[in-house]
Formats: C-alpha cells, sequence, structure tokens
C-alpha cells in the first residue's frame, strides 16, 4: 500500500494539535513588573528571517518543498528604555520571532504588558511625595533633567506613571551610588 504524502496544511495542523497537547514552562522572568513568560527557546529554536521592514517565518513541506506557508508581518524597531540601538533590534527580533511562532503554530497567552497596563494604578501618575523624591535625587546626583525627561519619555517629572516607577528610582538610586563612590574616592588623600 502506497504511503500518502501528507500536504504542509495537514502537516501544519498535526503539528498545532501536537504542540496543545504539551505544557510549555515559562522560563524566563520580568523582575521589573513580575511575572514569567516564554523565551522562544521554550518553544521553538529560532528559525526566521528580519529584514528593516519584514520579518517572516517560512514553513516548508520537506517532503515537497514547493509548498510551503509564509508568515510574515511589519517591523518597528522602538528605542527601548535604558537600551542601546543594538539592544532595541535585539527586542524587535525577538518579539517578532515569538509572535510568528505563535501566529503559525496557533500558541496564545495573554500579553504581559495588557496584564500589567490592566493592573489597578499602573498608569496613574506617581503621588507629589515620589515627584519630590525623584526631584531631590536629581539635584542630589547633579542629574541633567531633560536627559533624564528622555529617559522617563515624559515632558515633566509629574507625567511619570506608577508603572515606571521602579526602573526609574532604580537608576536613580544606581547613579546616586556613584556619585557616594566617587566622592568618598575624592576624600581619601592622595587617591583621585
Amino acid at each position: 500500500m502506497a504511503e500518502t504524502v501528507k500536504n504542509i496544511y495537514l502537516k501544519m495542523t498535526e503539528s498545532r494539535g501536537e504542540l496543545q497537547k504539551v505544557e510549555f514552562k515559562k522560563s524566563a522572568y520580568n523582575s521589573y513588573s513580575k511575572y514569567y513568560y516564554f523565551d522562544l527557546s521554550d518553544i521553538l529554536p529560532p528559525i526566521f528571517n528580519m529584514t528593516k521592514e519584514t520579518a517572516a517565518l517560512r514553513i516548508i513541506n520537506a517532503e515537497n518543498t514547493k509548498e510551503e506557508i509564509l508568515f510574515a508581518m511589519p517591523v518597528g524597531i522602538s528605542p527601548l528604555k535604558g537600551c542601546n540601538d543594538m539592544q532595541s533590534i535585539g527586542g524587535a527580533q525577538t518579539f517578532a520571532q515569538k509572535y510568528l511562532y505563535s501566529s503559525a503554530f496557533g500558541i496564545s497567552e495573554t500579553d504581559a504588558t495588557d496584564k500589567q497596563d490592566n493592573e489597578e494604578g499602573a498608569l496613574e501618575p506617581i503621588s507629589n511625595v515620589q515627584v519630590k523624591v525623584i526631584e531631590s535625587l536629581l539635584k542630589e546626583t547633579s542629574s541633567d533633567r531633560m536627559a533624564f525627561l528622555g529617559y522617563a519619555r515624559v515632558k515633566d517629572v509629574k507625567e511619570i506613571v506608577n508603572r515606571d516607577l521602579p526602573s526609574i528610582m532604580n537608576m536613580l538610586d544606581k547613579k546616586k551610588e556613584e556619585v557616594q563612590a566617587k566622592k568618598k574616592k575624592e576624600e581619601v588623600p592622595g587617591k583621585k
């Protein structure tokens, strides 16, 4: 009896069915927002292509290489807070891979940013006390106010929201430690 050759659509359907039986474990942890999420390596090895305009995942039928399914999406590289250009590109690539694999294999999860933004008060402005603490730290560390506001992506300290406060305070605390360490070093006779 001749073996039936499955087309790519049947194989994709079977793959999706098999993946639904697998219990994926979220191995990556976002300590800032305190949640676990899928790392691409939790699901599949990386096999995809990305240009400045488009990210694409091409799935080819190994038994009939003329048969393929292409999953594609436009690419937008947004500057990530506290990251350099390459880190922003890497972040865009990682998210493109994640969403293309999720689309191809029917994997869904609640988007972490949805959870984070829906938490009570996450998008509310920080309190007046927190504004004063930040203002005091900016002054104490002789920080460039405009650079800080650019980092925080706000026009005024009062516009900072609760969701962003932990990373901003962490950055300012590190800067304060650096300033204190520098002052301490300058106080030691004979050391600069």
